[in-house]
């Protein structure tokens, strides 16, 4: 910018990422809401349109996302999908099939154990595959879910148990050892004979809320071709 009694400014930019023609209405635009702060100097910032006339209802149907579910997202990729990478951590892989059949087949011991909406889920548990599956499995029973770090002061978890009441509380075995009062309600995700290794037994499809659900598009966003999340 320089000062004087116009304003001039100059856009530098590289020419590998823009081309004239973007950088010219870049350059426009600025101007546009610059004029409707002159005309408006008491309006908040964030009131000021930034775009040109005819641009608003243009970039508004561009940008409008479709509302989708992110269970009913997974679901629908491990169906079109089901051996594409889905998910990575360390040394462990699961598809998008993997991953949706683990997330409902431990919904379906969620459910058994009273889960569902208007219910809080406790889970404890480290950056892994387990946590994936157990938020999923959450989502997808309706209910909500409860984070519980187990770095927090234990007075400060054993506050979070009583004023949420979880129905159950999912984590791996190093984490639930380490929570007040989680002992009778806790379900050891990594622990062959009670968790995913146990869920396993149940229905891989199947089991879904009763929760209200938002308008989807039939066809999920096409994953890239490498992972598609990394814990």
């Amino acid at each position: 910018m320089l000062p004087g009694e116009d304003l001039r400014i100059s856009l530098k930019y590289q020419p590998a990422l823009f081309d004239a023609g973007q950088i010219g209405a870049l350059g426009q635009r600025l101007r546009a809401l610059l004029r409707r702060f002159a005309d408006r100097p008491d309006a908040p910032l964030a009131g000021l349109d930034p775009l040109l006339p005819g641009e608003t209802s243009s970039f508004a149907a561009d940008a409008a996302p479709e509302q989708v579910d992110v269970v009913e997202s997974i679901a629908l990729a491990a169906a079109r999908w089901p051996d594409r990478e889905a998910l990575t951590f360390e040394d462990r892989r699961l598809t998008y099939a993997e991953l949706d059949a683990r997330a409902n087949q431990l919904a379906w011991a969620l459910r058994e154990r009273g889960a569902g909406p208007e219910r809080v889920v406790g889970i404890a548990a480290r950056r892994g595959v387990e946590l994936i599956v157990a938020l999923l499995a959450t989502l997808r029973v309706g209910a909500a879910y409860l984070p519980l770090d187990p770095d927090q002061p234990a007075a400060r978890l054993r506050a979070m148990l009583d004023e949420a009441n979880p129905v159950i509380v999912l984590g791996t075995s190093d984490v639930l050892g380490a929570l007040p009062r989680a002992a009778g309600k806790a379900l050891a995700l990594d622990d062959p004979a009670e968790g995913l290794a146990r869920a396993a037994h149940r229905p891989a499809t199947g089991c879904t809320s009763t929760r209200p659900t938002r308008p989807t598009s039939s066809t999920p966003p096409a994953p890239p071709a490498g992972p598609r999340a990394r814990c």
